[in-house]
């Protein structure tokens, strides 16, 4: 995850600008030539079309766009659905994630806090999701 950055800049342009921080993960992106047979599988969505040309070294998969006055064929139907299917899952993280509200508001305050407070969330995200017995109940005879 990188640091939260001022402003209302698109997720590619974080994304591209995050690439070299990235370590191994995004030389293989950058670079076709690097981890030869072991490509990254990103799967995007349509906000990421350009991804392609960004990331030479990862294999993207992008959702195919209707055109203005066309139509989708039914195997390009059938290949957004799976693809949507695949990523259903980071859906649901970032629902989870805006439960907390952290997304919703402007934050006043040092980024620094931000991120701080940002990764305390992630942390309570990711024990609901790893260890969700451990969760008191919230049944009908909780007052």
């Amino acid at each position: 995850m990188s640091d939260v950055k001022p402003g209302t800049d698109h997720d590619f342009t974080m994304f591209t600008e995050s690439l070299p921080d990235m370590g191994i993960i995004g030389k293989s992106m950058l670079d076709a030539g690097t981890l030869k047979g072991a490509h990254l599988d990103l799967k995007v969505d349509s906000g990421y079309q350009r991804s392609v040309t960004h990331c030479p070294g990862a294999n993207v998969f992008t959702p195919f766009k209707k055109f203005r006055g066309g139509g989708l064929t039914d195997a390009q139907k059938e290949y957004n659905k799976k693809l949507y299917s695949k990523r259903v899952t980071v859906k649901h993280v970032l629902g989870d994630i805006k439960m907390y509200r952290i997304m919703c508001n402007v934050f006043v305050g040092d980024a620094r806090q931000l991120n701080y407070i940002f990764n305390v969330i992630m942390g309570l995200v990711n024990f609901t999701k790893m260890w969700p017995h451990l969760l008191p109940s919230l049944g009908p005879d909780v007052d």
